[in-house]
């Protein structure tokens, strides 16, 4: 219960907060302490922190936040040349990294890898190059890698989501009309289409650069393909350009359900018909 109104409270408190300090008060006396001593910077995000302030006034202290990734040094010594050449390399890197799209991501995977980034620049700020390197490597595979998931779950959600859409306007249509076969045949086409998505994407390699509206679009556009492609079927049966011989009413609607299914299933099938039944035509003209 106490849990509760502390989070009614932070999110009461955020909404009708003006400035940054009333937005992200300081969570505890070491966080307070140091926007201080950094003249008083808000941060939401904290990385890494460092300070000889007590100890030696005008000694080293610095502070890496993640609100942007941004950081701060103060009173640095002991900076060659070559450790500044190394060190504006080392930001380059980090810089480029941190501006990879990522538009695709819930806040938490974004706020993790900016904070394996964060690790970056706070190694860089202590001189450790490998670790620069170590950092960027592994913050890049976990954003590969949540980028695909993401691009994935955006295109099969969709898919789902359409070919339900699809299924009800269907269940309508055979109430309404007296074409079961057809109307049969037609959602089997968007059932293989839905069957065909789940089985591809298991296997291909997503880079989730995509934005959204794109994925969603590539969903529609397959499930309505497979319909399209289960509706030519529907035409070519009765047109007895394939199976003319098929009259019964129920072999009918078993037929249309399974060329369908096929038809929506299997991108090449409907084509490579329709390109020899057009030279087959040109042969006979």
């Amino acid at each position: 219960m106490a849990n509760l109104w502390k989070y009614i409270t932070v999110k009461w408190r955020k909404l009708f907060a003006i400035t940054p300090e009333e937005k992200y008060p300081a969570m505890n006396n070491t966080q307070k302490e140091y926007r201080e001593e950094f003249g008083g910077i808000v941060d939401q995000y904290l990385v890494s922190y460092s300070s000889e302030r007590k100890e030696k006034p005008d000694g080293y202290h610095r502070i890496v936040y993640i609100d942007a990734i941004n950081w701060r040094i103060e009173k640095e010594i002991n900076l060659t040349e070559e450790d500044q050449k190394n060190r504006n390399k080392a930001m380059s890197k980090l810089r480029i990294a941190q501006s990879f799209p990522v538009q695709n991501l819930p806040h938490d995977e974004i706020l993790n890898y900016k904070k394996m980034l964060g690790m970056g620049y706070n190694a860089a700020l202590l001189k450790d190059w490998e670790e620069v390197d170590v950092a960027i490597r592994e913050a890049e595979k976990y954003r590969d890698d949540r980028n695909k998931e993401r691009s994935r779950y955006i295109v099969l959600t969709a898919a789902t989501l359409y070919v339900m859409a699809f299924c009800i306007v269907d269940a309508f249509a055979l109430h309404y009309l007296e074409k079961e076969a057809e109307i049969v045949g037609m959602l089997m086409g968007a059932v293989g289409a839905y069957v065909s998505i789940w089985m591809r994407y298991g296997k291909m390699d997503m880079t989730g650069l995509g934005t959204k509206g794109l994925h969603r679009l590539e969903a529609f556009s397959r499930i309505l393909i497979g319909v399209i492609f289960a509706l030519v079927v529907v035409f070519m049966v009765h047109s007895k350009i394939i199976f003319g011989n098929i009259e019964n009413a129920a072999d009918m609607t078993c037929l249309m359900a399974i060329l369908g299914f096929c038809a929506g299933f299997s991108e090449k099938w409907i084509p490579s018909i329709l390109e020899r039944f057009m030279s087959e035509s040109k042969s006979q003209v």
